[in-house]
Formats: structure tokens, C-alpha cells, sequence
């Protein structure tokens, strides 16, 4: 899977995130790849494992942040 398949795939998963959070997420995810460059791109991917886990990792995180405790299931991939 190439780093722009793998961003369409979790695009896909993050959509359920507030609008704020979901731009913030990409723009993580987008850093991510770009600070490791291209030649590291496989190895990127194998550290994030696949897409949905990727996003489910995210959104966890966003939901047990202080302002957002006990919403999980509303953002749940």
C-alpha cells in the first residue's frame, strides 16, 4: 500500500470525527509521512499499523481528552 492509498483509507475511518478534529487528525497523519520522507514510507505504515487501527487509535485519543470523556461510542470506527 502506497502512503496515498493508505491516507484515502483513513480518511474514510476518520470522517466520523468532529470537523476540528478530523483536520487536525490528517494533518498529524500527513506530518507523519512527510518528516520520515519517502524512502521510509513502508516502514510508516508498519508503525501505524493499518488504517482503521490507525484511526481508531486517533479517535480514542480524542475521546479521552479532558472536554470530550465518555463520547467513544459516538466516534468509535
Amino acid at each position: 500500500m502506497t502512503r496515498t492509498e493508505y491516507i484515502a483509507k483513513l480518511t474514510k475511518y476518520l470522517r466520523k470525527l468532529p470537523q476540528k478534529d478530523y483536520e487536525e487528525a490528517l494533518e498529524y497523519f500527513m506530518e507523519y509521512f512527510e518528516e520520515a520522507g519517502p524512502e521510509n514510507e513502508a516502514q510508516v505504515i508498519a508503525e501505524l499499523g493499518t488504517p482503521k487501527e490507525a484511526a481508531l487509535y486517533f479517535s480514542c485519543f480524542f475521546a479521552f481528552s479532558s472536554e470530550n470523556a465518555g463520547k467513544l461510542a459516538d466516534f468509535v470506527v
